[in-house]
């Protein structure tokens, strides 16, 4: 089972209070509608950089370590195994949550996953999104709804 402490954060914070359906609906998901990274969240980021950064600098939207911590996240940690959450947003009329890191012990990730779908149904998220090797969307259950590709010029 994941250490779900800092859930709290994850919930209660981002996907329950600071971006309410009524929040998103009168400011179009403006980039003031979320807080930023407080001294704990810093700190688990740094704790698991040595898996976050490599998956962020081969990401569609590379960015340096610096920019990377300063984007606002909630981080949910096991023993071997990391997400990085994205605040929720609405999108086409969704609540919807988004996965932008998981890394780590496969078992383990999954056990994280489940455990922010339970907590996000309850903040009333309506989707989980996550970009993201196939392997790991198909055991993780999702639906490939598009294609991203890269070549070397």
């Amino acid at each position: 089972m994941p250490n779900i402490s800092n859930l709290r954060k994850t919930i209660g914070g981002y996907l329950g209070q600071v971006l309410t359906p009524e929040m998103a609906a009168e400011i179009e998901l403006s980039a003031s509608a979320v807080q930023l990274n407080d001294e704990q969240t810093i700190a688990l980021l740094n704790k698991w950089q040595y898996l976050i950064e490599p998956i962020i600098q081969n990401s569609i939207t590379p960015m340096s370590w610096n920019e990377a911590i300063t984007t606002p996240v909630n981080v949910m940690e096991s023993a071997n195994s990391v997400l990085v959450i994205l605040p929720a947003c609405i999108v086409n009329g969704k609540r919807v949550v988004t996965i932008w890191v998981a890394a780590g012990v496969m078992r383990e990730v999954l056990e994280l996953f489940d455990a922010l779908v339970i907590q996000a149904k309850a903040a009333g998220v309506q989707e989980v999104r996550y970009l993201g090797r196939g392997g790991w969307l198909r055991v993780a259950g999702f639906t490939k709804t598009a294609v991203f590709g890269a070549k070397e010029i």
